[in-house]
């Protein structure tokens, strides 16, 4: 089984809670842990990202915080990475003016994925693989690409959209790729306590 990239998504200015973040840590073990506030302001973010990357330092695990759109809060809290959508900052301009941190970036096609592997990156996400309520985009699912996305990719690969226990086996399994949670996070972190 793929191993699983959590994402922590808060509403609005919501606080992020340090028990289900020690929760995630300690049950998933992942290589990333990745803070999502779509709404939220900078200021609530960055608590946010002080508070999960105190909970990650005290984990031990070397797990690397991804702040997702916003550069400067990631900057501005040590997170080692930001993942960017397609509609945010041109990934190589944030590489410029933020030379230390590493970028993730979203991809949705074969196309997007051969424009991606030109540029400096720690992974790229791909999807949606499957359909999401987390994030209506109006895009086709891409599970029938997700092999040949693996394939030709130079970066790891971020599968993202809809995944679950049950539809995760359809992805293809690599040491280069992972399985993006939102929704499903819990049953995640329920099946691993159970094994």
């Amino acid at each position: 089984m793929l191993s699983v990239y959590p994402i922590i998504d808060l509403a609005g200015d919501r606080q992020a809670d340090a028990a289900f973040a020690d929760r995630v840590l300690r049950l998933l073990r992942p290589e990333f842990l990745q803070l999502r506030m779509k709404e939220g302001s900078d200021a609530a973010m960055t608590a946010n990202a002080l508070l999960l990357r105190d909970r990650i330092r005290r984990s031990g695990l070397g797990t690397r915080l991804v702040v997702n759109d916003r550069p400067a809060v990631a900057a501005r809290c040590g997170a080692p990475l930001v993942h960017l959508g397609d509609s945010d900052d041109d990934p190589a301009a944030v590489k410029r003016r933020y030379p230390d941190l590493c970028v993730g970036w979203s991809t949705h096609t074969l196309e997007d994925i051969e424009k991606a592997n030109a540029l400096d990156l720690a992974y790229i996400g791909f999807g949606p693989v499957f359909e999401t309520a987390t994030k209506r985009t109006g895009r086709p699912t891409v599970l029938a690409l997700a092999a040949e996305a693996l394939r030709i990719s130079r970066h790891p690969v971020v599968f993202i959209g809809g995944i679950t226990p049950a539809n995760i086996a359809f992805l293809p399994a690599s040491d280069r790729a992972q399985a993006a949670v939102i929704g499903a996070l819990d049953a995640f972190m329920e099946g691993t306590a159970h094994e």
